[in-house]
């Protein structure tokens, strides 16, 4: 959809949410944000400060990220079909930031996005993420979307969730160390 100029999904503004965390008191560590597109998210966390790594399966998108920013590692990688490409940065993510990537994916996406998750984070790393709730079938246009208790059930037993949700589209997670 990148290449036919559709993508809904893109917008630069930066969410409150990601404001308070860009600068907040957990601020400036390493960063991977999922499905990145072109980049307006990795590129604000880059000028806060962070060491980012962007990635989204999209080369047209990764490219348009590229022009953004040159402060960010920019990848083009499918985490669904490529399980060890991000094994470099195992447990070395600070703030894993999620706009619209899981809840886009299928089942078997969603188990890869919970192991590329619970692979990179370090003790005590935060997940922000916002995906839209599950649209009921057929759904013929846009994500399907994730439950709570999905997203919940993904990250288990080793994150808990923080009492700072925006709204009910955000999900903000922490590692336990």
């Amino acid at each position: 959809m990148h290449r036919l100029g559709i993508t809904p999904w893109e917008s630069n503004r930066i969410p409150p949410a990601l404001t308070n965390i860009a600068g907040g008191p957990s601020h400036a560590g390493i960063a991977l944000d999922l499905g990145c597109g072109t980049g307006a998210h990795a590129a604000h966390l880059a000028e806060s400060g962070w060491e980012v790594i962007g990635a989204d399966v999209s080369r047209h998108a990764i490219a348009h990220a590229r022009a953004r920013s040159t402060r960010v590692d920019w990848r083009v990688v499918d985490i669904t079909r490529e399980t060890n490409a991000l094994d470099d940065l195992a447990g070395r993510v600070d703030l894993l930031l999620d706009v619209g990537c899981l809840h886009g994916l299928s089942d078997i996406g969603h188990q890869r996005w919970a192991h590329v998750a619970n692979l990179v984070a370090t003790p005590n790393a935060q997940a922000l993420v916002w995906a839209t709730p599950p649209r009921g079938m057929p759904y013929r246009f846009g994500p399907r979307g994730i439950s709570p208790t999905k997203v919940r059930a993904l990250l288990g037993r080793t994150w808990f969730e923080l009492d700072d949700r925006p709204d009910p589209d955000w999900y903000h997670y922490r590692r336990r160390p």
